[in-house]
This record gives C-alpha cells, structure tokens and sequence, in this order.
C-alpha cells in the first residue's frame, strides 16, 4: 500500500476547550461520529482528545485534497486503539 499525500494539523487544545464550553454539545454532534463523541466525553479533559481528532480529521483532509474524488466528503473517524481510517 503506497501513501496517496500526506497531511498535517494541529488543534489547539485551549481553542478546542472555549468552543466545547460556547457550543457544548453541537460540537460533539456536528464535528464527531457517535462513537467518537462517546469515546472523547469519558475522557477526564474531552478537549484534549476532541482536539486530537479534529487535527486528525483535518490532516486526511489535507492528505487527499486534489488526489482523491469526495476527498472532501469522505468521512473520517480517529480511533483511539488504531489510528485513523477513512470512509
């Protein structure tokens, strides 16, 4: 398997927490999967881990942008056991 792009990101986590306490939970429904938004509100600080998964998200974003059809479209979860997997 040969890598199609490759992506970065980073989510500041301080940003990550103010958004969480302004929007609370349309955060979790609009930006995570369900299994997701579970995983990250069982954590003790969930802005931490929402974070890791946004920057996730947005470094597959930026790895198939131009090189995959629906790159943009395509759903995306980050898995805390098993890194990234894209749908």
């Amino acid at each position: 398997m040969s890598a199609i792009g490759v992506g970065v990101d980073l989510v500041e986590v301080a940003r990550t927490r103010k958004m969480l306490e302004e929007k609370g939970a349309h955060v979790y429904d609009r930006l995570l999967t369900a299994a997701e938004a579970e995983y990250c509100r069982s954590r003790p600080d969930p802005a931490e881990h929402v974070a890791v998964r946004l920057a996730a998200k947005e470094a597959v974003y930026k790895a198939l942008q131009g090189r995959a059809s629906g790159g943009a479209t395509s759903k995306s979860r980050a898995r805390p056991t098993d890194g990234l997997t894209s749908h």
